[in-house]
């Protein structure tokens, strides 16, 4: 199991990363065998685990020591897939600076979020990392909150897109044969 705790130590950035209010330092875990085995980040203070497959890669999210502006952090967030304890891969975003990956299949294959170019607020892009390379998703119609949240092994993604005018949400399936569908479940 892969997961993110708080730790004890505050956040010298003041930042909430966990999402649990406490601005407490939010770091990812490898639970193994009634193990817990904490995760690096990039060398910023948080990380999340999201995701784990069966070949014991980890998807989630880590901290550069890098400031950001465009980032809802303090510091920069990258997409990472962990392995053997590790950081085995930084995932590109599409030309901005923040990324997660949400989940990822036995065949490498991971999906999450990321930022575009520039500071826009909310401007989020469902995406697929496939050998590393991020393939925007689509959307159906909006241009804000846009995610993609699981995968399976036969590549099949789901997530929520905005609809035209960023007023309601729809839950979609991406296949690489038909693109981003409507599943018409509205949030």
């Amino acid at each position: 199991m892969a997961g993110f705790s708080d730790t004890s130590n505050p956040d010298p950035n003041g930042e909430d990363f966990c999402g649990l209010g406490t601005n407490l330092i939010c770091l990812p875990f490898l639970w193994q065998k009634g193990v817990m085995t904490p995760l690096p980040t990039l060398g910023g203070n948080n990380a999340e685990a999201n995701g784990i497959n069966s070949r014991g890669e980890v998807g989630g999210q880590a901290e550069t020591p890098n400031l950001d502006l465009c980032s809802p952090f303090f510091l920069q967030v990258e997409a990472v897939i962990w392995r053997d304890g590790q950081i085995q891969q930084v995932l590109p975003p599409l030309g901005g600076s923040v990324g997660v990956v949400n989940a990822i299949n036995d065949n490498g294959q991971a999906v999450g979020i990321v930022g575009i170019a520039g500071c826009v607020t909310g401007n989020l892009h469902a995406v697929l990392w496939q050998r590393r390379t991020p393939i925007d998703l689509g959307n159906l119609g909006g241009v804000t909150n846009n995610f993609a949240f699981a995968i399976n092994n036969r590549g099949q993604v789901i997530g929520q897109s905005d609809l035209p005018g960023d007023t309601a949400a729809h839950a979609f399936l991406w296949t690489e044969e038909d693109g981003i569908q409507d599943t018409f479940v509205s949030f």
